[in-house]
């Protein structure tokens, strides 16, 4: 698809103890595209992160991610990254860390998933995959 008009939209799900590595190298690659002249403004493509709980967020390393916006609808973004981390607490349910109660085949499209297991998990968990 060729966008003239709006910017690219990338809604960040940041889940605790997320992997700071791939996470910082989505985004920045990111913030190189967005703008001209290295002066990092959101202008081709803005980026938001979000959490269940709207607060910061800690990566494996201890590093804050912060401020982060509390889960929006998905239909605002036109493309979803869930950002995972330690495996240790690959138990919990990632799909019900997702915005939105449901999500479409389209939302499930523009999904992905970056860091330990979150790619597989959200392939695998058919609450993931509700209509």
């Amino acid at each position: 698809m060729c966008r003239t008009e709006e910017p690219l939209s990338v809604g960040f799900v940041l889940l605790h103890r997320f992997t700071l590595l791939p996470f910082a190298a989505f985004v920045d690659c990111l913030r190189l595209a967005a703008d001209v002249g290295d002066r990092s403004r959101q202008v081709r493509c803005h980026w938001t992160f979000m959490s269940s709980a709207s607060e910061s967020v800690l990566s494996s390393s201890g590093a804050a991610i912060s401020p982060c916006e509390r889960f929006r609808d998905p239909a605002e973004f036109d493309y979803l990254v869930v950002v995972g981390g330690v495996l240790k607490f690959r138990g919990y349910d990632i799909c019900a860390r997702l915005p939105g109660s449901r999500m479409t085949a389209w939302d499930m499209a523009r999904l992905s998933g970056i860091g330990a297991g979150v790619p597989g998990e959200i392939l695998r968990n058919p609450g993931c995959r509700r209509r």
